[in-house]
């Protein structure tokens, strides 16, 4: 899916590099992001498991409950009981229930709902082989917070992003506050990832990638 990936597969399971392909994965946005005025909305879209770090983002978004936002969360919870259930209890034990709305799964037209009525997009993952979302983001315009980890700095420039060292909440809060007290509420980092989201590949850049690599393998 990226050069990270590649990387990994090279140096920690010696895969012949004459016999790799990287077909990152496409983008689709159907317009930049409207970004709410009112009450700021900090997307987080990710299977709720424990290297996505929801518990960190919940620890970072107590530091800042005295600011105004609203925290929605779409992906599966049912990937990791444990980690959910886990999850759940925290926002309960910071009375963030009222502010951390958690969708579950939706469909791909309230998915684009939801990302075009959103300020920016928040995922602290401890791993990431390549950061789809992180790119999805990007193509509606959005700012990013996240972790400096994996893939993740080189799928998201640093212009349109504040990246963090991971399983530190304390770090992503500070990030958090800094965009939402922003003079111009991000909107220099939200017209960096604009920009950036329209360079990247789209589905049909990733077909042709794939259909490169299949036609070496069947000669």
């Amino acid at each position: 899916t990226g050069p990270s990936t590649a990387c990994t597969l090279i140096t920690r399971f010696g895969v012949d590099t004459q016999k790799l392909f990287v077909a990152p994965p496409g983008t689709h946005s159907a317009g930049r992001a409207q970004r709410r005025r009112d009450v700021p909305q900090l997307l987080t879209v990710a299977t709720l498991t424990y290297r996505k770090g929801h518990d960190v983002l919940v620890h970072a978004l107590a530091a800042i409950a005295d600011l105004q936002w609203e925290s929605v969360w779409t992906g599966s919870m049912t990937r990791e009981p444990k980690t959910t259930s886990m999850v759940r209890d925290m926002i309960k034990s910071y009375d963030l229930e009222d502010r951390i709305d958690l969708r579950g799964e939706v469909d791909s037209q309230a998915l684009q709902n939801i990302y075009l009525q959103s300020n920016a997009f928040v995922l602290p993952s401890r791993h990431e082989g390549y950061g789809m979302a992180f790119a999805e983001a990007m193509a509606y315009g959005l700012p990013v917070i996240g972790c400096a980890v994996g893939a993740v700095p080189e799928t998201v420039p640093g212009d349109a992003s504040l990246l963090v060292k991971p399983d530190d909440p304390k770090a992503l809060a500070i990030a958090l506050r800094q965009l939402l007290k922003s003079i111009d509420g991000g909107s220099a980092l939200a017209d960096a990832a604009w920009f950036h989201g329209q360079q990247l590949p789209r589905w049909s850049d990733t077909a042709k990638a794939v259909a490169k690599a299949l036609s070496v393998v069947i000669q």
